[in-house]
Parts: structure tokens; sequence; C-alpha cells
């Protein structure tokens, strides 16, 4: 019955994905506690907490700024959900219920794109984009990578929607969108770029006065709202992070990237520059299964049939969209490069700054659904999978010879920063030369595997459900990666959680000073500041412990990092203690 029925099978198989969505989120869900990478993840939070009046500010000061933009997602959680294991949870699912929102978006975006593609094809690989692997990652996870792949997706579609027909409503939704991305990370900025010179490029390339006035309103208030958005900014900035350095402040601010633009214009710069672009290259060929190279080539294809067109004024609506994804796509993978571009240096000892994917992850679903989509109705499987295996061979063999150029040779690597090619990685014992060949030979079987499935959904158009094999697929790398760096650090995080009930147990009153010395770890001491919400934790740095001894009250409860070099100390000095997780508590009895 189904196979005389397109649409039933098309929303069976919708309604497969987000159950799917679903299951992936509850299989860990019980499993977290909190926080998996810090200080990221509760820079996120603290701007909540100070909308809510609690005072997060030295526990945030341990970490860089992280923008205020899904600070306004998490306030209402935080509000509403007392408990900071539901609060972190809740915030889970509404990162899949967002999963599962673009989906729907990307859906409905290939249809407008790919007027005769079948629906239930068009479903498969909707969720064949959505449920890439750090997409399902960052999913159980409160880093803005989530709501950023959500939002891009979103802003494609409000794009081709106003383009198609330019309606107030969808304006203001779309200038929203691209204001609020930049504001959930600033390393979007390509994306409101691309989105002004695309609408400028279409009023312009209009004879329709009416029209071009209206977009250049439009671009009025983008500017206003954006304007608008950078004095929030300074203002949380001033009430958050007035105990941080300005050199840790500008860690993740583009006042600290002008130094990397001026090294750009030296010959050494270049060499730096195209050398992180290889890595970058890399990075997105074998994450994607070779789809996003698919992808990126079909966009600027169409742009540069689109610019034809407007010169000719015989565009249409959907060529300026082809511009703004060419624009975007290329617009974030170079803010990746620029961002880290000292990663390709001698003394850089991070391979996964100089791969990294996470910064441009979020224009990858998109181009993966159109790689797909144009390697099925094109044709040449074969060839197009063999010029991705040797070009991405070349792309691993100047990556080696950056990596063998290294004074450090790049030995600490952090996978969660390069998720889509860290399947092969062994922390600890990883040989970074041996772990490139062995990445890119397991991302070659991963898009010979895209191309078989390819292959024979082309070769039988009745086999479309053959496409649910790649999600299988991803699924399965997605558990693998979770496993591997998210619920082994929320078995230990769960100490951390207990560190804070105990403190809540022995302070019954706010005015009981809660102190952590700080000697330049990783801040665990965040876990216990947002488990404790409107008790405020303050930071005493270690070098300044001596001056500060005097000042101890009897009533002080003193937390240490549990291998602190001063855990001897304040044992003499105090009646008791307690260890969990990460830290160690000092207090006298009551």
């Amino acid at each position: 019955m189904l196979s005389n029925w397109k649409i039933s099978k098309s929303a069976v198989y919708l309604l497969f994905i987000i159950l799917l969505c679903f299951c992936l989120c509850q299989y860990g869900l019980q499993r977290l506690f909190g926080f998996s990478l810090f200080p990221d993840e509760f820079g996120y939070w603290a701007p909540a907490a100070e909308m809510l009046g609690w005072d997060w500010s030295e526990s945030v000061s341990l970490g860089s700024y992280y923008s205020f933009g899904y600070s306004l997602i998490l306030t209402p959680v935080l509000y509403f959900v007392k408990d900071s294991i539901t609060a972190y949870r809740t915030a889970v699912v509404l990162n899949m219920i967002l999963m599962c929102a673009g989906l729907c978006l990307l859906y409905s975006l290939m249809r407008m794109l790919f007027s005769g593609i079948d629906k239930e094809r068009a479903v498969l690989i909707s969720g064949i984009a959505v449920l890439y692997p750090p997409w399902i990652f960052y999913m159980q996870m409160t880093m803005t990578e989530a709501l950023l792949l959500f939002l891009y997706i979103l802003i494609c579609w409000l794009l081709i929607r106003f383009l198609e027909n330019p309606r107030a409503l969808t304006a203001v939704f779309l200038v929203l969108a691209l204001v609020y991305i930049y504001f959930v990370h600033m390393r979007s900025i390509g994306l409101i770029a691309a989105g002004g010179i695309t609408l400028f490029i279409w009023a312009f390339g209009s004879k329709n006065i009416g029209r071009r006035r209206k977009i250049l309103l439009v671009l009025g208030v983008l500017v206003c709202l954006f304007l608008l958005g950078l004095r929030m900014k300074n203002v949380l900035i001033g009430l958050l992070y007035h105990t941080a350095s300005s050199e840790v402040l500008s860690y993740n601010d583009y006042s600290g990237q002008w130094d990397k633009l001026r090294y750009l214009f030296s010959i050494q710069g270049w060499k730096i520059f195209l050398a992180g672009c290889a890595g970058k290259a890399l990075y997105l060929g074998l994450a994607t299964y070779g789809l996003g190279y698919g992808g990126i080539f079909f966009a600027v294809k169409k742009a540069a049939g689109s610019i034809k067109s407007i010169k000719n004024r015989k565009a249409d609506s959907r060529s300026y969209f082809w511009i703004f994804l060419t624009l975007a796509s290329l617009a974030q993978f170079f803010v990746t490069v620029i961002y880290t571009v000292g990663s390709a240096e001698s003394g850089n000892e991070r391979l996964d700054l100089f791969l990294q994917g996470r910064y441009s992850e979020l224009m990858v679903p998109v181009l993966i659904a159109l790689g797909l989509a144009q390697l099925l109705e094109s044709g040449k499987i074969w060839m197009k999978t063999a010029l991705t295996a040797g070009g991405t061979a070349l792309l691993t063999l100047v990556a080696v010879c950056v990596v063998k150029g290294s004074k450090t040779g790049m030995t600490n690597i952090h996978g969660y920063t390069m998720l889509g090619m860290s399947y092969m990685l062994k922390e600890g014992a990883c040989q970074p030369a041996d772990f490139l060949w062995k990445a890119w030979l397991f991302g070659t079987v991963l898009a010979g595997a895209a191309a078989l499935v390819a292959a024979l959904c082309r070769k039988n158009r009745q086999m479309s459900w053959i496409l649910t094999l790649l999600i299988i697929l991803e699924t399965a790398l997605s558990l693998q990666a979770g496993e591997h760096y998210i619920y082994i650090g929320n078995s230990y995080g769960y100490g951390d959680v207990r560190m804070a009930d105990k403190i809540k147990e022995l302070t019954a009153s706010r005015t009981e000073r809660i102190i952590f010395i700080y000697e330049g770890g990783t801040p665990y001491i965040q876990q216990v500041q947002f488990r404790l919400r409107d008790k405020k934790v303050d930071i005493w740095d270690s070098q300044e412990l001596e001056s500060k001894w005097e000042h101890l009250e009897e009533t002080d409860k003193v937390l240490l990092e549990s291998e602190s070099q001063y855990k001897e100390i304040f044992e003499a000095r105090f009646e008791k203690s307690w260890e969990a997780g990460h830290l160690c508590l000092y207090y006298n009895s009551q």
C-alpha cells in the first residue's frame, strides 16, 4: 500500500527520523549531569544567570567571553527549572527539538530548490544531512553548535521565501535571524555579511524602485539591530567579566583577531594561511563523506550562472539564493582559517586546531544535502568519488608535511573540535601523521559507502529506502563519539555535583563565603557554581594566596583542586575536609 502512496511513505520516513532524533536524545540523557566542555558551556549559562540577578562573574571570568544569544534561550530554563541537572537535560531536549525543526525546514528547502525531487527522497536526504554525527554530538551538550546548525538552515529557508515573495513579516524574521546568529556566536559574522551583500545585490540588480527601497530599509534595520546587539554585548561584558584580563576577553572577540589579519599581509602569513586552508578543506571532505565538496561545487556553479543572469537582467529569485549560499560557505570557511591561522605554525601543539571543523560546522548539513541530491541526479558517481579520494589524499599529504615540519609534532589532540575526523583517534597514544592517514582511509571508505548507496538508489528509483543505511551509519558514528567524549566525562562530573550539594548542606546562610583557590587548571568549579545557582563562589588566585591568607574566616568554605599543592596547608587550617569529583572542600564544624 505504501509503495503506491508516495505522500504517506514520505510521512513515514519523516516520523522515523524524528523518532530516531528523540531516541538518540533519550539514549544519553540520563547519563548527563552537567558540562562536558569547560569553560565554554558555562560561558553560555552565565549571562542567563546575570539576567536573573545572580552573580557568577568571578567563575565565568576564568574563561573568555562567549556571547549572549544562546543565553536568551537558557534564561527561562534556568529560571523555571530549579535543579541544575534537570535544567541541563531540559536544554538538551530543546536542542533535540531544534534538530527536528531543522529537519522539517531542510526538507522544505530541498523541495523549493529541486522542484522535481521525490518527497521520500527529499526527506531521506534531509535526514542524512541533519543526522550528521557532529550535530547529534552537539545536541547532547549546551554548546551553541546545535543552535547554530538550526539557525543556518532557518536563514536559508527564510531567505529563499523572502526572495520569492518579499513580504514584510518574512523580512522581519530574516533580519532577526541574521542578527541573532551573530550574537549566538561571533564566528558567524560571515553569514550576516553574506546576507547583507546578497540583499544589496538584489536591490540594485532589480529595476523595481519600490522593491529597492524596501530592501534598503531591511538593510538599515539589519545595521541598527546589529549596533544594538553590540551595545548589549559591551554592557554584559562590563557586568560579568570585570575581573577577567583583556587578554582572556579578546580570545573569542574580534578585538583579538586584528594581529592575525595583519600577519596575513606577510609572506609567511600567506604560507600559514594556505596551509590552514588545506587542513580545513581536508576536514570538510572527510567529515562529510565527500558530499560537502559536491555541495560547495554545486553552489559555486549555480552562483556563477546566477551572476551571468543578473548581468543580463534575466535572474530569478533563486539566483540570489545561490549567491548567498556561496558567499556564506566561503566566508565561514575563511573565518575559521583566519581565527585559527596560528595553528599551522611550527610552534602549535594541537592538531585539532589545524584541522578545526567546529567553527565551520554550521554550514555542513546544507552542503551535504545539496551534494547528495546532486550526486543522485547527475550521475558519474564513481568518478566523483575517485576525485574526492584523490583530492583528500593530496590534502592529507600536505597536512602530514605541516605536522612533520612542526617543532612540537602536534601531539596534543582534542578530538571534539574535529569530531568528523576523530573516529580513528586514540588520544594519549597517537602519532599525528599515522592518524591522518588512518582518518583519510576511513573517510574514503565512508565516501565509498555513500557512493554505493547513491549508485543503488540512482539505479532503481524505487529503492530510496536504501538511503536509510547512511542514517544507520551516521547513528553508529555519533554514538561512538558520545561514548568517547561526553558520557565518560559526565561520570566524573557527577562528583562535582555532589560537591555542590555538600556545600548547600553546609551553608545555611548567604553570609558564609564559598572560596575557590584557582591554580590555572580546568575550571571545574563552574559546575559547582551552576549547581549553587544564586550562591556566589569567590575566586582567589593561588599566586595571591599568601597576601589573602589572613582574610580567611572561620565560617569560610574553601575549595581546592583535588591535586592541589596546597592541600596540606588547608588541612592544618580547617577541621574537616571532603573530596568528590575534581575538587576538595575544607571547612570547620558548625
